[in-house]
């Protein structure tokens, strides 16, 4: 059963970065809604139970930042994704998302 509130929109080539208050890792957003998103080639030193995390989307040289809740990670054999439920965003950030 589909338990989200908004539909994700696949994407490609949107770059993040997640701050974790342990480091400072880059991964590609996959898919994104107004209150969650998840995130490709996550390095194996981002953890499910991460807590809090900022996040940084960078589209064409304007910069969101959020912050977010890690949800779930799926791990194969090449890549790691990490699935977010997002809390606080800017004002412009459905603007944002409504246009991709």
């Amino acid at each position: 059963m589909e338990r989200r509130h908004q539909e994700r929109k696949e994407v490609s080539n949107l770059a993040v970065e997640i701050s974790t208050g342990h480091g400072l890792y880059k991964g590609i957003v996959r898919n994104i809604s107004y209150s969650g998103m998840v995130i490709d080639g996550v390095p194996p030193e981002v953890k499910e139970h991460a807590g809090l995390v900022n996040l940084t989307v960078d589209s064409n040289g304007q910069n969101y930042r959020l912050r977010a809740i890690p949800k779930w990670i799926f791990q194969n054999d090449r890549d790691k994704f990490l699935s977010l439920r997002i809390f606080s965003v800017p004002r412009n950030w459905f603007q944002f998302v409504d246009a991709l």
